[in-house]
């Protein structure tokens, strides 16, 4: 799994706690949403942190 995420959103806080507190070691995929980040918009096309995209490539927002 992969986590878009930037430095600054509160949400991938949460998203990062709620992975530790259930033992999911990801390491997080610092992106840019206000740069037009590539990465982001192919798994998300309103380019929102974070998104998760599981093994399988779907992304989840």
């Amino acid at each position: 799994m992969q986590l878009l995420a930037n430095t600054t959103s509160p949400y991938v806080r949460i998203a990062r706690i709620a992975m530790i507190e259930k033992g999911l070691n990801i390491e997080p995929t610092i992106v840019d949403p206000w740069a037009d980040d590539a990465r982001l918009r192919r798994a998300n096309a309103a380019t929102r942190v974070p998104t998760l995209i599981t093994d399988e490539g779907v992304p989840l927002t």
